[in-house]
């Protein structure tokens, strides 16, 4: 199985929290290879070389951008003055980075993730690693963002630059999912899915709950209707993906750990 090439760039020293956290979000499914490549304080013209020679499939920019360029320690590096990117996917998690993702994607790379405003540095750094834990797990770029917006308490900063339906890892056992669950009145809960296309499971790939007492089957994308559930078949089921999960309105990460996220 070839590996998934990654490179985080991080050109402030006040976002290293950022950097710690996505090395722990990538690349932490065993079944998933990835090489990590991690530079920090990269000037314009070592970034431009990776760029347009490294061939990564996803750069991760953490820092700070202007529409002349990605600020780097010498000086901005405009994308603009690039011929061609050697890059799949990215993400400029940098104030106004609008400008420079465009112009990834009008000089080779799939599509990305750039905002068009400021951004608060702890903002960042939230939608940095929810975003970069939800590609992990397979959601396309557009689910992803999404799913932060809804869950990360994101603004509207951040949008999508190039073809959302990208992705860069598959996820485990079909179309990837946000679990929804809401506590009844009394005992068991309602569950609920949504599910998202991406390159594999494209538009119209049916997707079946694995509960028996949910017995759905609906088109991907989609939304299921909430359905009830008992508590013993809810913690079953948990207990053997990992797929997010949103309780009573509240998100969490359900990475293994067993039926802690209804705790």
């Amino acid at each position: 199985m070839e590996s998934i090439e990654l490179l985080l760039v991080c050109n402030d020293a006040r976002m290293m929290d950022e950097h710690d956290l996505l090395d722990g979000s990538y690349g932490n499914r065993e079944d998933l290879p990835f090489e990590i490549d991690s530079e920090f304080g990269v000037n314009s013209d070592r970034l431009a070389t990776l760029l347009t020679d490294g061939g990564y499939d996803f750069f991760h920019y953490i820092g700070h951008a202007t529409e002349d360029g990605l600020c780097c320690p010498d000086d901005d590096l405009d994308v603009r003055t690039l011929e061609s990117v050697d890059l799949g996917v990215f993400f400029l998690n940098a104030c106004r980075s609008y400008e420079q993702g465009l112009a990834l994607t009008r000089r080779g790379a799939f599509g990305g993730v750039s905002t068009y405003a400021d951004v608060i540095n702890e903002d960042a750094v939230t939608a940095g690693e929810t975003i970069a834990r939800l590609l992990n797990r397979g959601f396309p770029l557009r689910g992803a963002l999404e799913i932060a917006r809804e869950n990360a308490m994101l603004g509207d900063q951040y949008l999508i630059v190039g073809d959302g339906s990208t992705d860069i890892a598959q996820s485990d056992g079909g179309a990837p999912m946000l679990v929804e669950i809401e506590t009844r009145d009394g005992d068991g809960f309602d569950f609920s899915v949504t599910s998202y296309s991406t390159k594999e499971f494209k538009l119209g790939t049916t997707t079946a709950s694995p509960i028996d007492s949910v017995s759905d089957c609906h088109l991907t994308p989609g939304h299921t209707p909430r359905l009830p559930i008992e508590t013993t078949e809810l913690q079953e089921y948990l207990t053997w993906t990992e797929l997010p999960v949103v309780v009573d309105g509240e998100f969490h990460w359900n990475d293994g750990i067993g039926t802690s996220v209804l705790e």
